[in-house]
């Protein structure tokens, strides 16, 4: 008997699985994928309805050939075509609920009677040319926690990238009314120019508070940046070796820091401060409430305060076939799992049957999609839907020739 490999059923598959493609990007407008529930839904149906349309156009194809004779089994087929959706769809459903699973460190703040330490504080406001999208929120937010300080607070504002600015001379001024407005007014003039450089306003707020900050005060460095820089061991040295709490408010998209940012959490670590992450939505803006909280809370945990830190389990945004925004590397690898488990299930809704080169097929194919849907950026959707036909949609139709001319399906 002669094989050939039969292009129009194939093709035919692929039509169909564009035409599944069709129906979930429909299904993505109808249905609420604000709640966890239509994002998990709507990922289920994108991984079962393609795959399904595909069978069914690959089964249309034959329903044409008059010349063969088709030889399959064809009950046993659609159910194995309808069960492996069924578990696609449930594949697809759990991971992408695993996908939007992440943690968030909670802090509660219990306040301790007596008087309250007084508090020297510098801060530092990332003025680079990349704080674009986020310089309005950056200023709301700092000018709404300066508001709140008392009389007692000594505060020294600086804005940094390339070069200092100061809000005033290299001494720090009381919170009074008239330096407030000084300060805000400092604040909302700033402007944007130059690359991160972190070690210049790092070792001019050490030299401020080790030059004149009060002895009986709490010290304490604030830095709010959503750029990466180096910090000279030197400097990283000082910090840890003094009696000053360095905060960072970290801006990025990145769930994972990168190796600049791990050292600039660590320093805030070493020396009894810690670092917030603020990670931008899918718009690319970050609530300036969330800033505003964070200052508080570094704030309040410089003053007569005990805290407590908790781990709990928060849900995301992203969507496991595609997402706009950076992810983890274990979204990643949720992602590259799901894919692979559909793959080796398209094979056996296809054929009924899955040998060593179709899971081997399978997990390359799981893993390259993985990589492309994460570097796709606003190209995701499209390349996520072309990519996923292309692994799931496609049914490689070969028929066996022989005397009674019939198709060996």
């Amino acid at each position: 008997m002669q094989k050939r490999f039969d292009f129009i059923s194939t093709l035919a598959s692929l039509v169909g699985a564009a035409v599944g493609a069709a129906i979930v990007a429909l299904c993505h407008i109808c249905i609420n994928m604000t709640t966890v529930e239509g994002k998990c839904v709507w990922t289920g149906l994108f991984f079962s309805v393609i795959f399904l349309c595909g069978f069914i156009g690959m089964q249309i194809s034959f329903a044409f050939k008059k010349k063969y004779k088709i030889h399959q089994r064809l009950f046993l087929n659609i159910l194995l075509a309808i069960l492996a959706a069924g578990l696609m769809f449930l594949s697809g459903a759990q991971g992408q609920y695993l996908f939007m699973q992440d943690t968030e460190t909670v802090e509660t703040v219990t306040e301790i009677e007596g008087e309250a330490d007084p508090v020297d504080m510098v801060i530092l406001l990332d003025s680079s040319s990349s704080m674009i999208d986020f310089e309005q929120g950056r200023n709301q937010a700092a000018c709404a926690f300066v508001d709140t300080l008392s009389e007692e607070t000594r505060l020294r504002v600086v804005s940094f990238a390339s070069v200092l600015e100061g809000a005033s001379s290299d001494d720090l001024i009381k919170m009074t009314d008239k330096n407030k407005d000084i300060v805000k007014d400092f604040i909302n003039n700033s402007g944007l120019v130059g690359l991160t450089n972190f070690n210049l306003p790092l070792s001019d707020a050490f030299t401020c508070l080790e030059n004149n900050a009060r002895d009986d005060a709490k010290k304490a460095v604030i830095l709010l940046t959503d750029g990466e820089a180096g910090i000279d061991d030197t400097i990283y040295d000082d910090y840890v070796d003094s009696d000053i709490s360095l905060y960072s408010i970290r801006i990025s998209a990145q769930s994972d820091p990168s190796i600049l940012a791990k050292k600039l959490i660590d320093l805030a670590e070493d020396t009894g401060g810690f670092d917030r992450h603020l990670k931008p939505n899918s718009q690319g803006n970050v609530d300036t409430d969330e800033m505003i909280d964070a200052f508080r809370e570094i704030f309040e945990a410089q003053t007569s305060t005990s805290t407590s830190t908790t781990t709990k389990k928060v849900m995301n945004d992203d969507l496991l076939p595609f997402s706009e925004d950076e992810i983890s590397k274990k979204q990643t690898t949720i992602r590259a799992v799901v894919i692979i488990i559909c793959a080796c299930l398209a094979y056996i809704g296809y054929f009924g049957k899955l040998s060593v080169l179709d899971i081997i097929v399978s997990i390359i194919g799981g893993i390259v999609y993985a990589i492309v849907a994460k570097y796709a950026d606003g190209a995701g959707m499209i390349v996520a839907f072309i990519f996923y036909i292309l692994l799931a949609g496609t049914a490689f139709v070969t028929i066996e020739l022989n005397g009674a001319d019939e198709y060996d399906v």
